[in-house]
């Protein structure tokens, strides 16, 4: 485990000041030229443990300590299309801003059919502003700002930038935190190492399905090294100890990084050995239960016919039984052979 890498995955954290935004955005399949030009949605509140942390207003990576909410104020439109508006400080090519648009239609659209839920909400429209050095201090995280708006460092598309895949493992990364909040299921309702693992598998995935050329698997490479030598004891504390936002105070950026990666092999164990194919189907299930007013344990035992409790001693029982081989851990995952 490296900073770096928790540099370039998303960690949620509440950040009061920043009022009315929360992580949550999405595209339509046709150009749109009426683009929002602020978000202001702020998530639903619910009725369980979990929804009474405080509401989330930015999600980011700790370790960036980017000020995105006043970082975004000082970009401008620059070009659109794909129904993605690109915004930043500077001038960005007809060909950059087509090429960063056509992947982030990709991204969104592969996170989607992954969830294969529908709502009316996932039909919004897409700004992703992208600042210069100059506002960004030549860190690489990304964050999301509101219910259509993606911000982040502009270097990660540029052309000559080293290790492209960080930048195509964020963008679905984050995309997929936006989607779980269009269908209701903000972070506050749904444990962090799960927000943050389904994000963690979606944009490993998205990766291994579009590389880029030359390809760059680094983020794989990068978690598959740490994911192989965690115990169950980590695993554990990943689990129990990242639960609601407020679990994210006085923690290291490495402890976040890693409770957000065992989450992303929770994800993949749910889909490769306890649920099968249809695991991700059934996770958009359950955000869509979410977000109709179903309490996140209730709704995860119904779709996924067992309890939360069950299935978390599921996978640590595996973490124990994986411990002396990666291939057999990493076997059918994203991560087999990284």
């Amino acid at each position: 485990m490296t900073i770096r890498l928790v540099v370039f995955a998303c960690s949620v954290v509440a950040i009061n000041s920043c009022a009315g935004t929360t992580g949550a955005f999405d595209i339509q399949e046709s150009t749109q030229t009426d683009m929002r030009t602020a978000p202001n949605s702020r998530p639903s509140e619910g009725g369980n443990r979990l929804s009474q942390a405080p509401p989330m207003r930015v999600t980011r990576s700790q370790a960036s300590a980017v000020p995105w909410p006043e970082v975004f104020k000082n970009l401008n439109a620059v070009g659109a299309k794909y129904g993605v508006e690109i915004r930043s400080d500077v001038a960005v090519g007809t060909e950059q801003v087509d090429h960063i648009a056509a992947l982030t239609r990709k991204a969104y659209r592969f996170d989607r059919v992954l969830h294969d839920a529908s709502a009316a909400a996932l039909n919004r429209p897409l700004i992703v502003g992208l600042a210069s050095d100059a506002l960004a201090g030549g860190r690489g995280g990304f964050s999301a700002l509101g219910p259509d708006t993606l911000v982040g460092p502009l270097f990660r598309f540029s052309p000559d930038v080293k290790n492209p895949g960080w930048g195509r493992y964020a963008l679905a990364h984050e995309l997929n935190h936006l989607i779980m909040n269009r269908l209701g299921a903000n972070v506050g309702k749904v444990p962090v190492y799960l927000f943050e693992g389904d994000a963690v598998s979606k944009g490993a995935r998205f990766l291994v399905q579009e590389p880029g050329a030359p390809s760059d698997f680094t983020p794989l490479e990068t978690m598959a090294r740490e994911l192989a030598t965690v115990t169950r004891a980590e695993a554990a504390q990943a689990l129990h100890g990242f639960r609601a936002p407020s679990d994210f105070h006085g923690k290291t950026a490495r402890e976040v990084g890693r409770a957000e990666h065992i989450g992303g092999l929770f994800v993949e164990f749910l889909r490769v050995r306890l649920i099968g194919p249809t695991a991700d189907a059934r996770l958009g299930r359950v955000w869509l239960n979410i977000g109709k007013g179903e309490n996140f344990e209730s709704a995860f035992a119904a779709v996924m016919g067992q309890t939360l409790a069950a299935t978390e001693g599921a996978f640590l029982d595996f973490i124990a039984n994986t411990s002396k081989s990666a291939d057999e851990r990493f076997s059918g995952t994203v991560f087999a052979g990284r």
